[in-house]
């Protein structure tokens, strides 16, 4: 990254003059990347997503639309075996956390699909990942379900999420 930074044609362009005042930034950044807080923030995540899939169909049932929801398998491809191993500690990490998952060589990834060019070294697939057919719709259907059951849709600025106990959930806003 730190070359992209200096190279005038590259993805992310910054001229040396404003580094300095980049600092503070990116000093953030490595404190927010090191392993230890990557990890901490990666279990938090995780109890947030471990049911998410069934929490969506739930909802989504209830509201009248599960129709708008489908299992589908999410396929990771590599072009080759070096951004593939580049990738592993994401993979160990997903691994740690109980999510499936099932590496390929090019000879199952073709089994798989198809119809894939034969160009890539290695894949990942996932299989029966939750995906929004349609989102907005989705979306749209929750919001009119809840507000059915007399509840209320406001727009103010979130200042804390907290949980009091399953189910309480305390939300502070600008309101109150």
């Amino acid at each position: 990254a730190p070359r992209w930074l200096l190279d005038r044609t590259g993805m992310i362009p910054v001229s040396p003059g404003y580094l300095p005042r980049m600092l503070p930034w990116l000093m953030q950044g490595a404190r927010a990347a090191r392993q230890a807080r990557v990890d901490a923030l990666s279990k938090a995540l995780n109890s947030l997503h471990a049911s998410a899939s069934e929490e969506h169909e739930r909802q989504a049932r209830e509201a009248g639309c599960p129709d708008l929801l489908a299992r589908r398998d999410y396929l990771h491809v590599y072009e080759s075996e070096r951004s593939f191993r580049g990738d592993a500690r994401h993979w160990q990490a997903r691994q740690r956390f109980g999510i499936r998952f099932r590496e390929l060589v090019p000879g199952e990834l073709m089994e798989v699909e198809p119809n894939i060019s034969g160009n890539f070294a290695r894949a990942v697939l996932m299989e029966g990942q939750s995906i929004a057919l349609d989102p907005g719709g989705l979306v749209k259907a929750v919001a009119t379900a809840f507000q059915e059951r007399q509840g209320r849709i406001i727009q103010h600025r979130v200042h804390n999420i907290g949980i009091e106990a399953p189910g309480d959930v305390q939300v502070d806003t600008t309101a109150g």
